[in-house]
């Protein structure tokens, strides 16, 4: 085992977010830069490190901040407001270390016991095959959409297992030196710098200690292997707790940055065909009232929701499911809000807002393609708290 590494940066919740505030001009003046790369610029990647934000949720034995989620999550908005692509990065390879630590201590060993700062991608639609033998599985195949993937050593790929299906998917982690990345296939219009490319992979052998299914990592009551190493009570929530909230807080983040740039751009801005200035006009500032309050609602809705989960496990209490599904229902729902809200001050930003360097435009890009992740079906998690509150819950007498 090792000890914490020199210079692990404070997980103070003031002290962490005033070094995220710090990174925003900085990934803000990139954020057409990084679009234009198609993925994450080497410097903010690094920037990111350097802030604690791919380390937050990681134990402290391996020199993370072992950070609450709630200012985690702050973090990933502030950095989304900033550079949508670079927000949704940050969040999901923040995120990875948390799973890594739910995990047997030898697969964590594997991936940081020579270096704590290595970082993981990952790829979860079973689209790939496997076959156990004995103690290990045999994995093949193709993965998408493995967001910030040129950074990482290690990817989690999930696939069927030959023979069994019904557990549902696996999920392994394979090193860097058995998966080929398909550096040509990431050519879209939305999250363009998340370089969110497709992983290759062809007939490697992984150890039994370095999968997990995903109904165990799903199951807060799961007796972890990671838990010897560290069973601090962020690791005892379920996956789909926090993953929703992966794809949630970048949203929030981008309609906190197209609604800081919508106001930028309004204040001065005049009808080309004359006429007062639009700040002046009602339909302007009632969708400006519209997005603040959409905005501020969602930021206090995840806030509270995130605290009030994290009370729970910080008191050794069992989650209450329908409070984990109602939390994973909002992440759903802020995605989908955060968009609304965006399209409603969009309607009256102005022509200039078609040209593809405008901010704004980028924002609307990035959303649209955050509306369409497997997190955002309303219809899927609003079912699933659903189903639960009227199975649980007995009608009123009268």
């Amino acid at each position: 085992m090792v000890a914490p590494t020199k210079g692990t940066p404070s997980s103070d919740r003031a002290a962490y977010l005033e070094r995220v505030r710090a990174l925003l001009p900085a990934l803000r003046e990139r954020a057409a830069v990084t679009e234009g790369l198609g993925r994450i610029p080497d410097e903010s990647i690094r920037e990111l490190h350097e802030a604690g934000v791919l380390s937050a949720l990681q134990p402290r034995h391996w020199g993370g901040l072992e950070l609450d989620p709630a200012t985690f999550f702050e973090g990933v908005v502030l950095i989304g407001s900033a550079c949508a692509s670079t927000g949704w990065v940050a969040s999901v390879l923040g995120m990875h270390p948390w799973e890594l630590a739910c995990m047997h201590p030898d697969a964590q060993a594997d991936v940081w016991a020579d270096d704590p700062t290595t970082r993981v991608s990952s790829s979860y639609a079973p689209t790939g095959s496997a076959r156990r033998d004995g103690a290990t599985y045999w994995v093949s195949g193709r993965w998408g959409f493995s967001s910030g993937v040129d950074h990482c050593g290690w990817a989690l790929l999930a696939a069927l297992v030959e023979g069994e299906e019904r557990l549902g998917p696996r999920v392994f982690l394979i090193s860097r030196d058995d998966f080929v990345i398909d550096q040509q296939s990431w050519d879209v219009t939305g999250l363009a710098g998340t370089g969110s490319k497709a992983i290759d992979v062809n007939g490697v052998a992984i150890p039994a200690y370095r999968t997990h299914t995903m109904a165990e990592i799903n199951d807060p009551s799961w007796l972890r292997p990671g838990w010897q190493i560290s069973d601090a009570p962020l690791y005892h929530y379920g996956f789909t707790d926090l993953f929703s909230w992966g794809i949630g807080g970048p949203a929030l983040g981008a309609l906190t940055g197209f609604t800081e740039e919508w106001v930028r751009q309004s204040q001065d801005r005049v009808p080309g065909f004359g006429g007062p200035p639009v700040a002046d006009k009602p339909e302007v500032q009632l969708r400006l009232a519209e997005g603040l309050h959409r905005l501020d609602l969602l930021t206090r809705s995840m806030v509270s929701s995130w605290r009030d989960l994290h009370a729970a496990a910080s008191q050794g209490d069992d989650l209450d499911p329908a409070d984990q599904l109602k939390h994973r229902y909002l992440a759903s729902r802020t995605i989908s809000d955060s968009l609304e809200a965006a399209l409603v001050m969009f309607a009256t930003a102005g022509g200039g807002v078609m040209y593809a360097a405008n901010p704004l435009q980028r924002f609307m890009r990035d959303l649209l393609a955050m509306r369409n992740h497997p997190v955002a079906s309303l219809e899927r998690f609003a079912a699933d708290e659903a189903r639960h509150v009227l199975s649980h819950h007995p009608p009123a007498r009268s």
